[in-house]
């Protein structure tokens, strides 16, 4: 069934007859003048028509809803009309009001609640623009009317319910709860997926300060993008190249253009075809003076020239050549050739002051030609040679059980006279 338009609240006469004659502000139409006849030179039948014409022209719906000076000191009339709430897209039709007084000395806001219901406060509209539908901002002064501003003109489009929202506007910027007055609040643009899913939302969190860009309720969405910008700089490129910034190379990272790469001193190591790797003969002993101090042992055997007995020091050396300072096992025998294929016939080696007999003759040896030995805890060894005829033979040191790994190419010479 068609809607019934209502009976309208018509204004008293009194109000009509005070505006004979006058120009309605808004509309520019001209009241007949109080007095005019039929045979006037602006004939009563002219200016009625003319009148008429005027609001054909202006449109009636131009006034709908608007607020009228009584004349009569701080009194306005509504005018009747409709309007749609923001929220429910429900349509209101509003009868009009007469004889509305005003508050004086003060500005006056005049609008209808969601019961359609006139209201006119000195506080202001309220704070949500879905809440209500303003009509006019009075300002009064001295027990009259000083201006009337029509507000209705701003809402003169309303905005449809989600229902039928809007699908675009020609603002050049857009802002969620533009009425929030407040401390901050999480706010969000929702998408619909249809009745079988949640809908995707960015959400603005108040609480952690950043945004959420989610695919249903609060699960995070996949993002397709060409670029990601961070702070302005390129952070992630179409290709998959990540850039960082130059905050995050530390220590043995370099940064350039946002591209990470390693710091090498290109002496023990260096980059080669975009590889890293060791440098050739760049690895010192000074480098694995501490992983294998306890591994390997060097030795150094003195060579020794003169008359029987001789005293030839064996010292246990690390695998820089300092001193070992630790006892050390090897096998220490004399020989007759420096390659020691045969025990030497007339030498004979002892222990001398510095070291330890540990086994004479050293296993499957000779006795008293070669022995199993240990230095002092300086690594220091000292054997004395004898001999009963003059000649040349060689003190060769080597390995045994419990010894480290040795460097056994060192050998000494020994001459009898």
């Amino acid at each position: 069934m068609a809607n019934v338009y209502p009976d309208i609240t018509k204004l008293s006469e009194s109000i009509y007859e005070a505006l004979a004659g006058t120009t309605d502000d808004e509309t520019s139409t001209v009241y007949p003048a109080a007095g005019v006849k039929p045979d006037s030179s602006d004939s009563e039948a002219a200016q009625v028509m003319r009148m008429l014409d005027q609001m054909v022209e202006n449109d009636a719906e131009d006034v709908q809803l608007r607020a009228v000076d009584e004349n009569a000191g701080l009194r306005i009339s509504v005018r009747p009309g409709i309007w749609r709430e923001n929220n429910t897209g429900t349509i209101n039709i509003y009868e009009g009001a007469i004889n509305q007084l005003l508050t004086d000395n003060t500005t006056n806001y005049v609008y209808l609640d969601l019961n359609n219901v006139l209201q006119i406060n000195t506080t202001g509209f309220p704070s949500s623009v879905s809440q209500y539908f303003p009509i006019a901002t009075i300002v009064t002064s001295s027990g009259d009317i000083t201006t009337i501003t029509h507000e209705r003109n701003r809402v003169r489009h309303q905005v449809p319910s989600s229902a039928e929202g809007a699908d675009s506007t020609n603002a050049t910027s857009f802002t969620i709860d533009g009425d929030n007055n407040g401390a901050g609040v999480n706010t969000q643009l929702i998408f619909g997926r249809g009745s079988t899913a949640n809908g995707a939302n960015l959400l603005w969190d108040e609480v952690l300060d950043r945004f959420h860009i989610r695919s249903a309720g609060s699960v995070l969405a996949t993002l397709n993008a060409n670029k990601f910008y961070v702070d302005n700089a390129l952070a992630l490129d179409a290709n998959g190249a990540l850039k960082v910034t130059e905050s995050v190379a530390g220590s043995g990272l370099a940064h350039a253009a946002g591209v990470l790469s390693v710091g090498v001193d290109g002496t023990t190591i260096e980059i080669n075809a975009d590889a890293l790797r060791l440098k050739d003969d760049g690895i010192t002993g000074a480098k694995f003076a501490n992983a294998l101090s306890d591994r390997f042992c060097l030795l150094s055997v003195a060579d020794s020239n003169g008359a029987s007995p001789r005293t030839v020091n064996i010292q246990s050396l690390d695998i820089e050549g300092n001193n070992l300072s630790e006892v050390v096992y090897f096998k220490v025998g004399i020989y007759e050739d420096a390659d020691g294929s045969n025990v030497a016939t007339d030498e004979t080696i002892a222990v001398g002051g510095a070291g330890t007999l540990v086994k004479n003759p050293s296993t499957g040896e000779t006795s008293n030609k070669v022995l199993d030995i240990k230095t002092s805890a300086a690594g220091l060894l000292t054997v004395t040679i004898t001999s009963g005829v003059a000649g040349t033979s060689y003190l060769l040191v080597g390995p045994i059980t419990r010894s480290k790994i040795m460097d056994c190419n060192d050998s000494g010479t020994i001459i009898i006279t």
